[in-house]
């Protein structure tokens, strides 16, 4: 093989200008020339020393930062770093009240063993003191058991008892179950569940009276010009009313008082009455629904 001149003249030449920083994509490159054995390619200043050690840096603060890292203080304690991430701790205010169903807002957390005071709005279950006006469902009339009485079922328990049996019971006369007033003596008188004492009547003229169904007690005291006289009952007697005569003044005996019923009306079946005669006597006549009669 023969040399010939000029062959040499197309041989690569060394590079002279200084090599590229690496690149995170790689390049094949179309340069000519040919890298020298002892080439640097400069230090990549945008990532970390192959060490991993920040202080390589040249800002390690700015690093820290931009890595979204804490700056260490210089005591070392970590109170007093910067950027540090926040850690919640416990609350150490007292638990409020259940009440209306909240997800909250507080940043701190709880004690497993936390307690919430109770609620003093609301009654214990043992004991309640109920304050304002407590309500209840009404009980149906006849119930007898634990159950809680409301005043509305009171109300109509005495107001449907009292009329019917008070009389039974305390000296008076009534029909179970239907009389509406009924009178326990002289003064005293029961209507519809309503109790009314009466003062009294006293009277002190000779001239006939009748009797109001509010009148217990009638007293004749007759001091002047006294005469004999009629006494009429009233004309709509309930059950159970009754009426007590009394001559106080002590002239019956002389000037009578004849008590008799209104219109045809008897007391012990006779129409013309009872007469009262005798000085400081009494009377006393009930209606037992039908007719009156000397109790």
């Amino acid at each position: 093989m023969t040399w010939r001149p000029g062959i040499l003249n197309n041989l690569p030449t060394a590079a002279t200008t200084v090599p590229v920083t690496d690149s995170g994509s790689g390049s094949v490159g179309v340069s000519v020339l040919y890298a020298r054995a002892d080439h640097q390619h400069p230090v990549d200043v945008t990532r970390l020393a192959g060490t991993n050690n920040l202080s390589d840096l040249a800002n390690v603060a700015t690093a820290r930062t931009n890595l979204g890292l804490a700056v260490v203080a210089a005591s070392g304690s970590y109170s007093d770093l910067t950027n540090k991430p926040s850690i919640p701790v416990a609350g150490a205010a007292l638990p409020t009240m259940n009440g209306a169903a909240s997800a909250g807002t507080a940043t701190t957390w709880s004690a497993t063993d936390h307690v919430h005071p109770s609620d003093t709005s609301r009654a214990p279950l043992a004991s309640p003191a109920f304050t304002g006006t407590p309500t209840g469902p009404t009980a149906a009339a006849g119930t007898n058991s634990t159950q809680l009485a409301t005043t509305a079922f009171t109300q109509a328990l005495v107001y449907g008892a009292i009329p019917a049996a008070a009389g039974l019971l305390l000296g008076g006369s009534g029909t179970p179950g239907s009389a509406t007033s009924v009178s326990l003596g002289p003064g005293l008188q029961v209507s519809n569940g309503s109790l009314a004492v009466s003062a009294p009547r006293v009277i002190t003229s000779s001239a006939n009276a009748t009797v109001q169904a509010t009148d217990g007690l009638i007293v004749f005291n007759r001091t002047a010009s006294p005469a004999a006289l009629t006494l009429t009952l009233e004309a709509s007697p309930v059950a159970g009313v009754q009426h007590r005569i009394k001559d106080m003044a002590g002239n019956a005996g002389s000037y009578p008082i004849t008590v008799v019923a209104a219109g045809s009306g008897t007391i012990d079946g006779q129409t013309s009455g009872i007469v009262l005669n005798a000085s400081y006597g009494a009377i006393a006549v009930e209606f037992n629904g039908l007719e009156w009669s000397l109790v």
